[in-house]
């Protein structure tokens, strides 16, 4: 079931989006969600604030002309994470003529102050989505006692480093991980509007921290995160999506490297980058998943669903179940069965 309120709108500037765009602009399931399907195109715009320190705003548009809007208030300080998940996305500065590209795949931060006012640019007739994680430095670095102080100490080392100065952007390295976070993002739970702001708070949380981290690495040990670039990452993320909506074929390294037309090593880069796993690894480890989902939410037995999920070896697959959950997959099946029915 979803609800629909009203809350007050804040400075990432949902309101003028409506403006522009039409549509609906509700509050659902907690989340403020613009929505609109007419002559200036189709697309969702979702925007949330949390505990008055971070507003994110997640855009997924296909417009019919080109749009430009304003990110944050200008008597607001604060600093703007954006990253493009796909599509085109520029920046540019209010009164300024210079428009930067956010390619596909990459980070971004600028500051906001009454001087220096970011715009956003987002061309038409192609899928797009952006991510926008507004950080109000006011508010942020006034709570010295909670727990992401040292975040917060790591975020004003970076800010030291990058130095950015009235009209400046800082555009990072290509990132696999907030990517991954920002399509949870486009996810939702109709069905469960109690959870489903939560979830995004949190999504959003694991994008900021990704932000600084990535930031203060670059920054800080003038490391880049990924020698890949957006092209050879874009096919990562492709065969990563195949493989976990077909666990059950028969991959084989040259055979992703067959269709991402990468090398061996820049495939396990990418893996790497992004889950922390091997080729392989991954492979057994969305294979162990499904495999676990299918023996809480199937009849099939053991033997029939090791084979379906792409394992060759019953004793090899108990042997890594085991290790994961704790016990052997018939126990972990008779306790799913005596658990209670909610």
């Amino acid at each position: 079931m979803s609800v629909k309120t009203t809350q007050k709108i804040s400075f990432l500037n949902l309101e003028e989006l409506h403006s522009y765009l039409g549509g609906t602009l509700e509050v659902v399931n907690g989340i403020n969600t613009l929505q609109f399907d007419n002559a200036n195109g189709t697309g969702r715009i979702r925007h949330l604030v949390i505990d008055d320190v971070l507003e994110t705003m997640n855009l997924e548009v296909n417009l019919t002309a080109n749009l430009a809007f304003s990110l944050g208030n200008p008597a607001s300080e604060a600093i703007h994470f954006i990253f493009c998940l796909e599509g085109h996305c520029s920046h540019a500065f209010k009164d300024s003529s210079v428009i930067k590209k956010i390619e596909e795949l990459q980070t971004a931060v600028t500051e906001n102050n009454e001087l220096t006012q970011s715009t956003i640019q987002i061309r038409p007739k192609i899928n797009t989505i952006v991510n926008v994680i507004c950080l109000d430095k006011s508010v942020y670095f006034k709570k010295r006692d909670n727990a992401n102080y040292l975040a917060k100490t790591q975020l004003i080392n970076l800010l030291d480093v990058l130095n950015l100065k009235e009209k400046q952007i800082y555009f990072g390295s290509y990132s696999l991980k907030i990517s991954e976070f920002v399509k949870s993002l486009l996810e939702t739970n109709e069905e469960d509007y109690m959870t489903e702001s939560m979830r995004f708070q949190g999504l959003s949380h694991f994008i900021l921290a990704n932000h600084i981290d990535q930031l203060y690495q670059e920054s800080i040990k003038t490391e880049n995160t990924s020698a890949l670039n957006s092209r050879e990452l874009k096919s990562i993320l492709s065969v990563i999506e195949l493989i976990k909506e077909n666990p059950q074929e028969a991959y084989s390294i040259d055979m992703l490297c067959g269709i991402t037309r990468l090398s061996p090593a820049k495939l396990q880069e990418g893996f790497k980058s992004i889950h922390k796993r091997t080729v392989s690894d991954y492979i057994r480890h969305i294979r162990l998943i499904q495999a676990q989902k299918l023996i809480m939410t199937s009849d099939l037995n053991i033997s029939e669903i090791v084979y379906s999920v792409g394992f060759t070896s019953r004793s090899y697959f108990c042997k890594i179940f085991r290790r994961e959950y704790g016990c052997s997959p018939r126990q972990y099946k008779k306790k799913v069965k005596l658990k209670p029915q909610q």
